[in-house]
């Protein structure tokens, strides 16, 4: 299954979109109007440079570039608000088709499905009778049952003497008993 597809395909995902483009829209309108008079408020401003007092021309422009800043993070805010949403509406369609592909895999007798979208080869369900770490642990567990590490001694290690070469070796499993 292409996962992502199928999510953002699905009539809740196109619902999810177009609500995000459409209060984009809106927020968009709105930070045109602004910026518009905040460049009325700037061409106002320059022109008035030169008549100006400098101390009353530098507080006006220090008003003007605080303004300017609010908008700035306004626009800021409102976009991560939008990125919040849409992430929220995805991640609720997104755990529904997770359920919806248990149930139709067991349905089917599906042992396995993986993702054939971007992310090729994640797989998406498994049937837990394909789930072998508690065998193969115990397997393990009885072929390796521990591991004797050659450890440097408190004497090379202290001294700062270089290991002998014996104590550099890999690790070795111990012998199977």
């Amino acid at each position: 299954i292409d996962f992502s597809q199928t999510v953002r395909g699905s009539e809740a995902g196109k619902s999810v979109i177009a609500q995000i483009n459409q209060q984009h829209a809106t927020y968009q309108k709105d930070i045109q109007t602004v910026t518009a008079e905040l460049e009325k408020s700037r061409q106002e401003l320059a022109r008035q440079q030169t008549l100006l007092d400098p101390k009353v021309f530098n507080d006006r422009r220090r008003k003007f570039q605080e303004k300017a800043r609010r908008l700035q993070l306004n626009v800021q805010k409102v976009k991560k608000q939008l990125d919040a949403s849409f992430a929220t509406g995805m991640r609720e369609i997104e755990i529904v088709l997770a359920e919806i592909i248990n149930e139709v895999a067991k349905e089917k007798g599906i042992n396995i499905v993986m993702n054939a979208g971007r992310v090729k080869g994640t797989i998406l369900f498994v049937d837990s009778q394909l789930v072998i770490s508690r065998e193969a642990l115990e397997r393990l567990n009885k072929k390796l049952p521990t591991m004797d590490l050659k450890l440097p001694t408190k004497k090379e290690t202290l001294s700062g003497a270089p290991n002998s070469a014996k104590n550099t070796q890999p690790a070795t499993a111990a012998p199977a008993r």
